[in-house]
């Protein structure tokens, strides 16, 4: 049985039937030997077949002449994930004419990484572990030599970082600037990603970096103008532009596939999910003017915790505010249906997220009428929000604007 008949039998595709004859190769290569035999009962073999952290035994823990070359076909076709193995029987059925041929069957493709140093470990532990051991230490002994110099040199680029962060958290809190730039966010990245090997010994520097990140989150703001309302008057093309790369910078996208398309905004030229930077503590005011189609949804989460959710989606002809909560189902907050036929929609979204309410405001008629429910827990208080865009082909983007606190 494969991992997804396992776990999802929704899932299952002509790939399961490759991991099954894996499988069957596997058994009558090794004499009647199983994968998972190491397994006493059904309950642990099921747990391990769909579990990515047990994986079968090689057959060559088996057989200790078992031929390389067919293993690598048989790993492959017993491949955890789907994506890892054979895509379809014409390549099994090619290695095993390969194997049959004494033709080379390539490492690389078939055997992933994680899983050879898994087999060495199992098959050779006491080298193994001496070898990395002997590592280990000759690094302890090099690090010991230039410690006490390179520590001093990284406490002064981390208190000259620190102060280039507090310049821009300054700016963004002033409203001179939105969001850190390109640059800044690109320094900001590569900072984080060093700051954790320095935790132990730079806990100031660490208290300080994670104070100045929540002031960011929570002045961070988003203003990006394409268009204004049908039939009025363009955007200036340089307040679009800049529009533009401010909400590039936002999703953190290298190459978006829009573009700008005179009065009528901002055309997305290919379905997109925008996943945008986190924004407040605990509380979310977003505004979206577009026009778009079925399959459109804009999502408020915690960025760190996808334990709250709320959700302004279109399914089904109807316009939707949906909540969740923790593990609980999913509750429609307000709902409205449009017209039998349409196919494209024209919207104005209003949604503000905060630890112990959610408000929006929908159109009726010619005026705008607020909604508020006042038990509902959209945000934990003090969490950031992450924004999620879901654009299908085709939407037109006249306005996106995120605010903390409310816009001012």
């Amino acid at each position: 049985m494969s991992p997804e008949q396992a776990t999802d039998a929704k899932r299952v595709d002509p790939r399961s039937d490759i991991y099954s004859l894996g499988v069957v190769l596997y058994e009558m290569s090794t004499k009647g030997c199983l994968p998972y035999s190491d397994k006493l009962d059904r309950d642990s073999c099921l747990a391990a077949i769909r579990s990515e952290r047990y994986e079968p035994r090689w057959p060559r823990e088996y057989r200790l002449d078992f031929p390389p070359y067919l293993e690598r076909i048989v790993l492959k076709a017993m491949a955890h994930r789907m994506e890892d193995r054979y895509q379809a029987m014409s390549e099994f059925i090619t290695d095993l004419d390969r194997f049959s041929r004494h033709d080379r069957i390539p490492f690389i493709g078939r055997v992933r990484l994680k899983s050879w140093v898994r087999f060495q470990l199992r098959r050779r532990p006491k080298l193994i572990w001496g070898a990395a051991t002997v590592l280990v230490t000759a690094i302890v002994v090099a690090v010991g030599l230039w410690a006490h110099e390179a520590f001093d040199d990284t406490k002064r680029t981390l208190e000259d970082y620190l102060g280039k962060l507090e310049k821009v958290v300054s700016q963004v809190e002033a409203h001179k600037q939105c969001q850190p730039t390109r640059a800044e966010a690109a320094a900001l990245e590569k900072f984080e990603a060093s700051l954790p090997f320095y935790k132990g010994s730079y806990s100031d520097v660490w208290s300080r970096n994670q104070d100045l990140l929540a002031r960011l989150n929570g002045s961070r703001w988003l203003k990006a103008h394409f268009a204004g309302p049908p039939g009025s008057r363009a955007i200036p093309a340089a307040e679009a532009i800049e529009g533009k790369e401010q909400l590039q910078l936002a999703a953190k996208s290298e190459n978006p596939q829009w573009t700008l398309d005179g009065i009528d905004g901002l055309l997305v030229l290919e379905p997109m999910t925008l996943r945008l930077r986190p924004y407040g503590t605990g509380d979310v005011y977003c505004v979206l003017k577009l026009m778009t189609f079925e399959g459109f949804h804009l999502q408020v989460r915690e960025a760190e915790d996808v334990r709250h959710i709320t959700e302004w989606a279109i399914r089904r002809n109807r316009q939707q505010l949906i909540t969740q909560e923790d593990e609980k189902p999913a509750v429609e907050l307000h709902g409205e249906d449009f017209q039998p036929g349409r196919t494209s929609y024209d919207l104005d979204v209003f949604l503000e997220v905060k630890a112990n309410e959610i408000r929006s405001w929908w159109p009726q008629g010619s005026a705008i009428k607020e909604f508020r429910f006042a038990n509902a827990r959209g945000l934990r208080d003090g969490a950031p929000a992450a924004v999620e865009l879901e654009l299908p082909k085709g939407t037109r983007i006249r306005a996106v604007e995120i605010w903390t606190n409310g816009p001012p």
